[in-house]
């Protein structure tokens, strides 16, 4: 299966994500279930995608800050599929993919990293899938922080993860308890000096926070969440 992403318009690159066949996995009625994993679209041997990562990157900025319309255009098992594979590293063109990119300016992917934002406020708060938006930054963090060596690679890395602290800490303010919950999660794996007066001050404003999410929170200042 070969697709050419470098031309193809907004409305198709979305189409590229979500409409597919759903794996079990993805599937509404499976939603926290224990479900046998099955090969998705995307993990078919013969796979071949011609991207432009900066096209890429302007494309998902676009779907960040305006997810809502995803609901009417895809069913829920395609979206939840579809975030599966932006968060996947070895998905080429995924956002995963673009962050570990060192060819893109540091800029660009800042931007992609604060539009993250409204994928909670305006879509996750209202429809939270199953487990793509929980465990959305654990996969964009996994290895990343390791990814750039030297001087040179300091800089552009430490403004990518500043962007990511800054998001967590917005998504903190949400007043859906699933998007806090998905923030600490995210905070949890995120190396970051501020995380713990961030939690700190969190915990002080919600004095109502159960005993689970007040341990959740705990657990996330030291990073031993899984």
């Amino acid at each position: 299966m070969y697709y050419d992403l470098r031309t193809v318009c907004y409305e198709e690159f979305l189409d590229f994500i979500f409409d597919h066949p759903v794996a079990p996995q993805f599937r509404e009625e499976n939603w926290g279930r224990a479900v046998t994993p099955a090969n998705c679209w995307y993990d078919s041997i013969g796979l071949e995608v011609d991207l432009d990562l900066a096209r890429n990157c302007e494309y998902f900025a676009l779907l960040f800050c305006d997810p809502r319309g995803l609901l009417d255009r895809y069913d829920r098992g395609q979206i939840e599929q579809g975030f599966w594979w932006m968060q996947t590293a070895y998905n080429d063109g995924s956002v995963a993919d673009i962050l570990s990119a060192g060819s893109l300016p540091a800029a660009r992917k800042v931007a992609m990293v604060r539009a993250m934002y409204f994928l909670y406020a305006d879509l996750f708060a209202v429809e939270p899938l199953g487990s793509a938006p929980h465990m959305w930054w654990e996969n964009l963090l996994r290895g990343f922080p390791d990814q750039a060596a030297g001087v040179s690679g300091w800089c552009p890395r430490q403004r990518i993860q500043d962007a990511m602290f800054e998001t967590l800490a917005r998504m903190l303010g949400l007043s859906a308890e699933n998007c806090r919950i998905d923030a600490l999660h995210g905070l949890n794996h995120l190396a970051h000096s501020g995380k713990e007066r961030l939690i700190r001050d969190y915990l002080g404003q919600h004095g109502g926070l159960d005993e689970t999410h007040r341990r959740y929170a705990e657990r996330a200042i030291g990073g031993v969440l899984l």
